[in-house]
């Protein structure tokens, strides 16, 4: 499992409060290093979150076919229901907790753009 929530949590309610802060004095300097590193940020999260997908995508097509075998009276070592439940509720949980990773760097990549706009808006005069 690829640890995508460091991605997702690489800014802090106390961050954003910071960034707050730093726009409301128009500081380029403060702003400026958070707004620029965004992009590439974004594009590793979405990297990190695809191969995430792919991996639990592709555990899910092999636990389907151990279940297939099972079902056929042809079960691999060691599987039986219960093994083959507890694997599908942990891919379960995986997905879970990939979908509120996704959620709360949407909310960050929102959170960021709104936060860009309103400093464009506010400091692109350059006085403040």
């Amino acid at each position: 499992m690829i640890p995508l929530l460091l991605f997702a949590s690489a800014l802090s309610v106390e961050d954003f409060g910071a960034l707050d802060q730093a726009i409301d004095k128009c500081d380029r300097g403060a702003v400026t290093p958070t707004f620029a590193s965004d992009q590439s940020r974004r594009s590793a999260f979405m990297t990190a979150a695809y191969a995430e997908e792919a991996a639990i995508v592709g555990a899910r097509a092999d636990l389907r076919a151990r279940q297939a075998l099972l079902r056929a009276g042809k079960p691999m070592a060691g599987d039986n229901d219960r093994a083959l439940a507890n694997a599908s509720a942990a891919l379960d949980d995986r997905q879970k907790s990939l979908d509120d990773q996704r959620t709360l760097e949407a909310l960050r990549v929102e959170a960021i753009d709104v936060k860009r706009r309103y400093y464009l808006a506010k400091c692109a005069s350059g006085k403040d």
